[in-house]
């Protein structure tokens, strides 16, 4: 059987020196997440902006969708007036536009999904969450927008509730590492809690969705610069045997 397929959405840059490139738009995302999937057996795949008219095919291609991180959400988006994905927009409003495109096409299709810190942003605006939109300037929250240690464990996180199978045989509190400057302060609908910083901020730094027949996951971290922690390991190899499972289904 062939490995699965897994998209991984890229960001956008309008805002760069590049020389060679000066004044284009580029689209790209660190190598870490490709290097995530390809050491846990997946073959992983760039999903540039290509348009609202292919986004249903392209998601019949793949086995799973991986949203990456990057810049912040379009605050101003609005998941149930969408509109059409193009290209005369920001950066922010066309990633989030892009991606919440990319995510409900997923959803129909019984595509598993992973999303990692935007990506997991992504997945609660996109259902109506709402998130803190920065928190080093809330009242005691600290210690979560750590962009200088990308692969250091800053702080714990502590499981909440029933977990799925790639939490469940590891220990209550568990190190991550946190560069994020965002978070999730109201979950979409249909979503759950299942893990928080063990702070005392609380911070949503996990969540499922509930429905049985879909498997999605989000997480505030970065689990692809800490590929050999237990919790990375084990969350990649339940996303790929969840698009593995998927792929058997559809005859790939």
């Amino acid at each position: 059987m062939n490995a699965p397929l897994i998209g991984i959405s890229m960001l956008l840059d309008s805002n760069h020196e590049r020389g060679f490139y000066n004044s284009s738009v580029l689209e790209l995302q660190s190598a870490a997440y490709a290097a995530w999937v390809a050491g846990g057996g997946g073959i992983p795949v760039a999903l540039p902006f290509a348009g609202d008219a292919r986004i249903g095919q392209l998601i019949d291609r793949l086995d799973g969708l991986l949203l990456s991180g990057g810049p912040d959400l379009d605050s101003g988006f609005d998941p149930d007036n969408p509109g059409p994905v193009v290209l005369e927009v920001g950066d922010e409003q066309r990633r989030t536009h892009y991606e919440h495109a990319l995510l409900q096409a997923a959803l129909q299709r019984r595509v598993p999904v992973l999303g990692v810190c935007r990506g997991m942003q992504q997945i609660a605006v996109s259902a109506g969450g709402e998130l803190w939109q920065d928190l080093p300037t809330e009242p005691g929250i600290e210690g979560h927008s750590r962009p200088d240690a990308h692969s250091a464990l800053v702080h714990e996180v502590l499981l909440d509730g029933p977990q799925p199978a790639c939490f469940s045989d590891l220990p209550l509190r568990f190190g991550v590492n946190s560069t994020h400057h965002q978070a999730v302060k109201r979950l979409g609908r249909g979503q759950r809690v299942i893990a928080r910083a063990a702070d005392a901020s609380g911070i949503i730094e996990a969540l499922v969705g509930e429905d049985p027949d879909q498997w999605m996951l989000g997480v505030q971290w970065h689990p692809e610069r800490l590929p050999g922690e237990p919790a990375s390991r084990a969350l990649m190899a339940q996303f790929l045997a969840e698009a593995t499972r998927r792929a058997v289904e559809t005859g790939r």
